[in-house]
């Protein structure tokens, strides 16, 4: 895991099939990230989190980041990516070494070397090590340590995750970061940042399910005692519910993503016999009303 120095300022970057988005922040003195601003716009070149136009993406990130500079007033130069996608995976790695500082105390020296370790995994050949979540570290067998380093002990262990991506995943995002002129100051799997929005430390301690349904894919992560335990990428999302109802109602995408916006409900039972939806026609030249039950019952089934 990458650490990010007081005082700088950099921009956070996740690239999604849907959107691209953008936070502008500051590291303050005392080591708090403060937001100074967000951009997004709409995503181009990305299929199921995977970049599949390469230039059609650099396109979209240059327009957002610019958008983002001439709101702040300042030049942006370093990123940190979010890097999510089917070709995730995680692989559980348990090590141990001896300690070796005087008088058996752990030294960071000693944690240095568990993470080098934990990445010693068998893995495919086209993926590479994305990320090394510490689940926790054992100290002369007492479990549940969150930081080793100062405890006193002969042998120190680490149970970790080991998050796995397609390598030119990687590849490309550095290169449409490269070709803007950008830095990338690190990669985190986007989950990780996820939970670190919206759960609390007590949901991650009891435990706790974490989903995150996006535009062409939805994240499952699993966390318990304040880790991650487990992850998974699943290849359907919102698009799909867009897609059922553009092909059985006849109509084009963006009229189906209008309607599955402003007209569906979850509940069938609220949905009175006579109310209908206006729908524009496939080739845009009419309009015609269909049963608002047809709509909802579409995307009900797909939910289900």
């Amino acid at each position: 895991m990458f650490t990010i120095g007081r005082g700088r300022v950099f921009a956070g970057l996740d690239i999604g099939s849907c959107c691209v988005k953008t936070v502008f922040t500051e590291v303050d003195s005392s080591g708090k990230i403060n937001i100074l601003s967000l951009s997004k716009g709409l995503s181009s070149g990305v299929k199921k989190g995977n970049i599949i136009n390469i230039d059609a993406v650099i396109a979209t990130v240059n327009d957002v980041i610019t958008k983002m500079e001439h709101f702040c007033g300042q030049e942006i130069r370093e990123v940190v990516l979010a890097v999510s996608g089917l070709s995730i995976q995680t692989i559980r790695s348990h090590v141990a070494v001896a300690v070796t500082g005087d008088e058996g105390e752990v030294t960071p020296q000693d944690r240095q070397r568990l993470l080098l370790l934990a990445r010693n995994v068998a893995i495919p050949e086209e993926k590479t090590i994305l990320q090394i979540v510490e689940r926790q570290y054992i100290v002369d067998g007492n479990s549940g340590v969150k930081d080793p380093v100062g405890m006193r002990g002969s042998r120190v262990e680490l149970e970790a995750l080991v998050i796995i991506v397609n390598m030119l995943v990687v590849q490309n995002l550095l290169k449409c970061v490269s070709e803007l002129g950008l830095e990338a100051l690190g990669m985190v799997y986007a989950p990780l940042l996820s939970a670190a929005s919206v759960l609390s430390q007590a949901e991650q301690d009891m435990g706790v399910v974490l989903i995150d349904i996006g535009a062409q894919k939805t994240e499952l992560s699993i966390f318990k005692h304040g880790v991650m335990e487990k992850s998974m990428v699943f290849p359907v999302g919102s698009d799909n519910i867009t897609w059922d109802l553009a092909i059985v109602l006849k109509t084009s995408n963006e009229e189906a993503q209008r309607i599955k916006e402003n007209e569906t409900l979850l509940s069938l039972e609220e949905i009175t016999e006579d109310r209908v939806i206006p729908m524009t026609s496939l080739n845009g030249e009419g309009v015609q009303e269909i049963p608002a039950s047809l709509a909802s019952g579409i995307v009900v089934a797909r939910l289900e």
